[in-house]
């Protein structure tokens, strides 16, 4: 399990979203947690990031669909 300054450094590093530099932050969750490990969580964030907005205009264009079939059953 991580702990201390590695454990606040990934939590930042998969809340933080698409800034990302090199620091040596960095390099210590690597070293605590491997590459693969890091890599993955990236990964993830991006993939749910993604996932997430294609689900909100998915839910406006629904609603947009909803709202034409009202209008068109009260003509």
């Amino acid at each position: 399990m991580l702990k201390g300054k590695a454990s606040r450094s990934l939590y930042w590093l998969l809340k933080k979203g698409d800034d990302f530099m090199i620091d040596t932050d960095y390099i210590q969750i690597v070293s605590n947690v491997g590459f693969p490990i890091v890599v993955a969580g990236i990964l993830l964030r991006s993939l749910l990031t993604s996932f997430h907005q294609r689900l909100d205009k998915l839910d406006a264009t629904m609603n947009e669909l909803l709202q034409a079939i009202k209008s068109m059953k009260s003509e």
